[in-house]
């Protein structure tokens, strides 16, 4: 059992946590392109979908059909929609190695 314990947690200014579920059941009657996909609930610019692509190594899949893409494309495209917006060219060498481990995993899924 664990313990109660004492303490604080702060939390940044700004701070979002996204969530990246394992399993994602998509229609496969909804025609729905990797790039609609990436504006249903936001309207990013061009440049910005090109990069969050480009990171996760899926930039090429960008007119695809979601219902054709592989479970480890559809993770990559997934979690290229959760760094919209939060990636910066001159993000520091631990969030870059963190972000490189992560897709490393769903390769080896």
């Amino acid at each position: 059992m664990i313990q109660g314990f004492d303490g604080v947690i702060e939390r940044s200014p700004g701070l979002r946590i996204g969530y990246l579920p394992q399993k994602v059941y998509v229609n496969t009657l909804m025609p729905l392109t990797v790039e609609r996909l990436l504006r249903l609930t936001q309207n990013p610019a061009d440049a910005d979908i090109d990069r969050a692509l480009e990171q996760t190594e899926v930039a090429y899949l960008k007119h695809r059909q979601v219902r054709s893409l592989s479970e480890g494309e559809l993770k990559r495209v997934l979690l290229a929609r959760t760094t919209l917006g939060r990636w910066s060219d001159d993000a520091d060498d631990v969030v870059q190695e963190a972000f490189i481990t992560a897709l490393q995993r769903i390769d080896d899924c």
